[in-house]
């Protein structure tokens, strides 16, 4: 059972159930209009069963279904949805059951069926949630998840137990969430633990309303793992991550028509065995997506018939064709905005800016790389510390000599002494043909495509295809 899936799922049911215009005459409207914005979200739906409403008090149970497969690594073998009942409890009133405030709310997911698969303590939900609404509308809740075990041919997973609380601050609805310890053990692929595990959320306080009419909001998530180690993983024998951080950021455009998504990985430290590796940001954005287009493919998407897979994905890849103009016209970018670190051998960093431009029609022939250059603009940065491009050198002559049907009869040791020679020829001739920049500690490139012209390092480059 997916804990991630359960936490996102029951949420859902909370924010939309109680959202600030519960009044006790119309908290039965409001849990309709919950399970119809939760309808129209792709790969859920939700059916209301066994529900009471009165004017001071509401109980019920709301259905969730998730179509899992969209997220099966074997479309081959559809599977069933999976079902989830959320428990909820209202209590409306300005003098409630949480105190003084608009309305108070519990909601829980005791989720019998998994004890088959997992075990927690009999006396708890799996999931569940507690909070209320205040006086000025805001929103404040606890959540939690018990810890749980699994134990399958050899294999353990123990989570432990999870704790949350949000509260509703300028406007925003704000969220951190604990997770102690996660615990993997497998006989034959070794062991994987990950310690102090925290998430802070940042989304706007009527988010599921959002939900009802885009798929598409302001958001901050912010995931950082204090400690992550493996053991026996493979051909590693040793694994250990300090702080590693997540932070992934949405933004949506003044006039709502276009958005931004970041992405961002760092590691304060990584050591492979021996290997050594600290200050490691890998940070990627994609700015300018036409927010109405995603929104229509989302929808289409969700309401595919999955049982044919082979039919599924074409649909899809007529959807995303059909659809793909639009998304063009608002010339999107891609970008790595940081990709550096320090390593044994030094540090590296590096950029890229690409955006496609000026695109009014698509030609005939899709995949014409003529075409997408020729609507390309892009400029990069790349600075290596000396004894690092020598690491990157060395590992491509290496395995192009690896992948070469005439060194197959080669011994190792005739393959190493190549390698030293042809690395450091490499490098003389990358810098005598211009592509490389040499200093006194480091190797440098900039290159950049702009309106049909190449320049690398300042100078000229003849693009062929695009003559």
């Amino acid at each position: 059972m997916n804990k991630a899936i359960l936490s996102a799922a029951a949420i859902a049911v909370a924010a939309a159930v109680v959202s600030p215009k519960i009044i006790s005459s119309n908290i039965e409207q409001s849990v309709h209009d919950a399970i119809e914005s939760i309808n129209k979200q792709p790969y859920y739906s939700a059916q209301l069963k066994d529900a009471k409403f009165g004017w001071f008090n509401s109980e019920g149970t709301i259905t969730l279904s998730i179509d899992t497969n969209d997220f099966t690594t074997d479309p081959s073998q559809p599977s069933a949805p999976l079902e989830i009942d959320v428990n909820f409890k209202t209590s409306q009133g300005l003098i409630n059951q949480a105190g003084l405030g608009l309305a108070s709310f519990e909601l829980d997911v005791p989720a019998a069926a998994a004890r088959d698969v997992i075990s927690w303590a009999e006396d708890k939900p799996l999931y569940a949630v507690k909070g209320k609404v205040g006086l000025t509308g805001g929103i404040a809740y606890t959540d939690q998840s018990a810890g749980f075990s699994l134990l399958n041919e050899g294999n353990e997973l123990v989570v432990s137990a999870y704790s949350g609380a949000a509260e509703t601050k300028n406007g925003k609805l704000v969220h951190k969430g604990v997770l102690p310890s996660v615990t993997f053990k497998d006989e034959s692929q070794g062991a994987f633990t990950m310690e102090n595990f925290t998430v802070d959320s940042v989304f706007p306080k009527n988010l599921f309303e959002i939900l009802g009419q885009s798929s598409f909001y302001d958001s901050e998530v912010k995931m950082n793992a204090e400690k992550v180690s493996g053991q026996g993983l493979g051909t590693v024998s040793s694994l250990n991550i300090t702080n590693l951080y997540l932070d992934a950021v949405s933004k949506v455009s003044d006039s709502k028509e276009v958005g931004d998504v970041s992405f961002s990985y760092k590691a304060q430290e990584v050591k492979v065995d021996e290997w050594v590796g600290t200050d490691l940001v890998a940070g990627f954005a994609v700015n300018n997506l036409d927010i109405e287009a995603l929104n229509h493919i989302n929808e289409l998407i969700a309401d595919l018939d999955h049982s044919d897979p082979q039919a599924a994905n074409a649909a899809i890849q007529s959807i995303m064709t059909t659809s793909l103009l639009k998304i063009l016209k608002v010339e999107p970018e891609i970008n790595i905005t940081e990709l550096k670190g320090s390593i044994p051998e030094g540090q590296f960093d590096a950029k890229l800016n690409s955006k496609l431009v000026d695109i009014q029609s698509l030609p005939q022939n899709i995949e014409d790389p003529a075409f997408w250059l020729s609507h390309l603009n892009a400029d990069s940065q790349v600075f290596v510390d000396k004894p690092v491009m020598q690491l990157l050198v060395k590992n491509v002559v290496s395995s192009q000599i690896a992948n070469n049907p005439q060194a197959q009869g080669l011994t190792p040791q005739e393959i190493e002494q190549i390698v030293a020679q042809q690395t450091p020829a490499t490098i003389q001739m990358l810098t005598a043909q211009g592509v490389l920049i040499e200093t006194d500690s480091q190797f440098e490139s900039r290159f950049e495509l702009k309106g049909k012209k190449a320049t690398l390092n300042g100078n000229p480059m003849p693009l062929p295809i695009l003559q």
